[in-house]
């Protein structure tokens, strides 16, 4: 779930993580979801670009590799973000 903390909406929001090694993305809903190499990337879709404050956007995906350890380093436009 990518929620908007701020005070201002977030307009064609990008969320970025790493994939751990050997994790390959298949397929992803909630955004346009695609990976080049280990960085995975999640876009707002069209019926969705603005994230208002305090809204939120579910964004998932399925994936084939190990599960453990999990993915790492998420940003939001380039910016660092917790994830939960």
């Amino acid at each position: 779930m990518l929620t908007n903390d701020g005070s201002e909406a977030l307009e064609d929001w990008t969320l970025t993580w790493t994939a751990p090694a050997g994790v390959q993305v298949a397929n992803g809903w909630g955004a346009e979801v695609s990976q080049d190499g280990s960085t995975v990337t999640a876009t707002a879709p069209r019926w969705a670009r603005v994230l208002e404050p305090g809204a939120s956007a579910a964004v998932g995906f399925q994936a084939t590799g190990p599960s453990a350890p999990g993915p790492d380093d998420f940003r939001i436009g380039g910016t660092a973000c917790a994830a939960a």
